[in-house]
């Protein structure tokens, strides 16, 4: 078990990798895993080389790589919209 407010770094060479409920600066690396994330806040930067990225509810700063699928949860891709509609009207 990891503390709610949590800094990681987690490199495998093909496993997947679950994170959830946790806020801080994460950096997930996998060689063919999938990556999934819930209700995460902070600084992210994912790169998988080959398996899927699903986010559920992030709130901070994205930086995602992979040949698969990023896949958003419906409602998390209605907020990130109206973040993008809002930050182009500023």
């Amino acid at each position: 078990m990891v503390p709610k407010n949590h800094n990681a770094h987690v490199e495998t060479s093909g496993g997947d990798i679950s994170v959830t409920s946790i806020t801080g600066v994460f950096k997930l690396f996998t060689s063919g895993g999938n990556v999934s994330l819930t209700s995460t806040n902070g600084k992210l930067k994912v790169e998988t080389s080959g398996g899927d990225i699903k986010l559920k509810q992030h709130k901070g700063e994205m930086n995602l790589s992979t040949s698969g699928e990023i896949l958003f949860a419906k409602k998390h891709l209605e907020i990130l919209k109206q973040e993008l509609r809002e930050a182009t009207l500023n």
